[in-house]
């Protein structure tokens, strides 16, 4: 049993290693990013188990949250990739801001535990995709007029 789980972590561990090098990922941009996250996570336990507002519902929520991310960025690149983009920059920058974020994140779970005051939320990622979704609309709009201009022709 534990021979295959390690042969599943390993066959994961390439798998994404291969993924990022396609897509051209600053490898140190994204373990920050991984670090940052697990840190996050630690200080959030800490702070739920003092404030005794920890929630296992939560936990799991944050992180398909933050995992529907990853994916959301993966799918990007991918189509980028698949565009003749060069999307290493992006990408590698998008996972820095994001680990800006986390930061953020992190400091405030620290002030919440030092101090038992409540930090106001920025949810930097819901900026992001509301960004990327205005983005996308734009592209889409651009293309449906040009369909319809077309077809009066």
């Amino acid at each position: 049993m534990e021979k295959v789980l390690a042969v599943k972590q390993t066959t994961l561990s390439i798998s994404l290693i291969s993924i990022f090098t396609y897509l051209g990922i600053d490898a140190k941009v994204f373990g920050l990013y991984v670090l940052l996250l697990f840190i996050d996570f630690m200080t959030w336990v800490i702070k739920g188990t003092i404030s005794k507002n920890l929630s296992s519902r939560r936990a799991v929520a944050g992180f398909f949250s933050k995992f529907t991310i990853l994916l959301l960025i993966l799918s990007i690149g991918v189509f980028g990739k698949i565009n003749e983009y060069d999307m290493g920059n992006i990408l590698s920058g998008t996972f820095f801001a994001l680990s800006l974020a986390e930061m953020y994140s992190i400091v405030g779970n620290t002030y919440e535990i030092r101090t038992g005051k409540k930090v106001k939320e920025y949810d930097a990622v819901a900026i992001i995709l509301s960004k990327m979704l205005g983005f996308i609309r734009g592209k889409i709009d651009k293309i449906e007029i040009n369909v319809r201009k077309d077809g009066n022709d």
